[in-house]
């Protein structure tokens, strides 16, 4: 509704893509633990196309590079942490948040790393004091790309309202 009022009726529906999109390849995260190439790379070429029609396509390119770079950095230095699914969405989330401002970029950055550290202390607190059963409670990493996802999505609205 605050999106209906502050901006155009483009601008509207390419926001609410975005958050079909995030929806979808959050589910898809939570439940097999991969982000597919058929969901990331297209998503990075609607946004860049869209960069480009609208003249902004220097913002983009920059925000997805410094994302993606960041996220590679942090994949070579520990693989098993995050995967290379998470590096290729942050072209695309990279992107938009790069579109809405150097404020939104550095929020969703930082804010993502919170939702994920923060959701892996909640659940790892949550299973003390019981017994677990088998060697491991459970053998796949807490995905990455729903907090992505939200913290992009959340940046990319508070940079709309201010």
């Amino acid at each position: 509704m605050v999106g209906a009022l502050n901006t155009s009726v483009v601008q509207l529906l390419s926001g609410l893509a975005v958050v079909w999109w995030c929806v979808a390849i959050s589910t898809v995260d939570l439940a097999v633990r991969r982000l597919p190439n058929s969901f990331t790379l297209p998503g990075y070429a609607v946004v860049m196309f869209y960069a480009t029609v609208a003249g902004t396509v220097w913002a983009a390119a920059v925000g997805s590079v410094l994302l993606a770079g960041i996220h590679l950095l942090a994949h070579v230095m520990s693989p098993g942490s995050m995967g290379v699914g998470d590096v290729k969405l942050s072209l695309p989330l990279g992107a938009l948040t790069g579109l809405a401002g150097a404020d939104a970029w550095l929020w969703s950055l930082a804010s993502a790393s919170v939702l994920t550290a923060t959701l892996g202390i909640v659940l790892e607190l949550g299973t003390l004091g019981r017994r677990k059963r088998g060697p491991v409670a459970h053998n796949s990493p807490l995905p990455h790309g729903p907090s992505m996802c939200l913290a992009a999505c959340g940046s990319i609205t508070f940079a709309w309202l201010t």
